[in-house]
């Protein structure tokens, strides 16, 4: 198994020839706001799975999801608040890609 990155982004080759990516984006998201991630490093053939983490205000329930159809090269992800607070907002979420 190979690896590059750290804590914060990078990318491993598993055993098995798979790649897995991962990171943090930075972003202002609301509900229904789409915010566009690109990979650091193209898949070589497709994205399987892609997995996030909201990093939100712990009173504010936030479903975040991911498009239903990834690329070689990045994603899109949405928010939808579920609580009627003032802080509505996901200012960032941590990433996981899975492909070849």
């Amino acid at each position: 198994m190979t690896s590059q990155g750290g804590k914060s982004g990078g990318r491993r080759r598993l055993p098995n020839g798979d790649t897995e990516m991962w990171g943090y984006v930075t972003t202002n998201t609301s509900e229904g706001s789409p915010t566009s991630v690109t990979f650091p490093y193209s898949f070589d053939s497709a994205c399987y799975n892609v997995s996030i983490t909201p990093v939100v205000n712990p009173n504010v329930d936030v479903i975040l999801g991911v498009n239903d159809s990834p690329s070689r090269t990045g994603f899109t992800a949405y928010a939808s608040r579920q609580s009627e607070t003032s802080d509505s907002s996901v200012p960032g979420f941590f990433w996981r890609a899975i492909g070849r």
